[in-house]
């Protein structure tokens, strides 16, 4: 019988530094668009961007800013949630805050 197991895969580690919490999209030169980029621990190959209802709002490259607007219209303020499909590891889930 099996009594533990180990589950291997990138460290998350610095993953705080790499997918920002919140953007305020107001052109005022500070956190005007959300973007994700790869890090030396996490390499990341798409993000999907979607609505609390689950709905995909926006499939991005890694380095490509966000500007909270989707179908030529500005998003309200809300939290939305990202997937993030990284190399040799489960997707990463989580949310962040569009605050206009």
């Amino acid at each position: 019988p099996v009594n533990s197991f180990t589950v291997v895969g990138p460290s998350t580690e610095g993953l705080e530094d790499i997918v920002p919490s919140f953007f305020t999209p107001n052109n005022d030169s500070f956190n005007d668009v959300w973007m994700v980029e790869s890090s030396q621990n996490i390499t990341v190959q798409n993000v999907y961007i979607f609505n609390r209802y689950g709905k995909l709002l926006k499939q991005l490259p890694p380095g490509q800013p966000w500007d909270g607007n989707s179908d030529g219209r500005k998003l309200p303020s809300d939290t939305y949630w990202y997937v993030l499909e990284v190399l040799n590891a489960p997707r990463i889930r989580g949310h962040f805050l569009l605050k206009r």
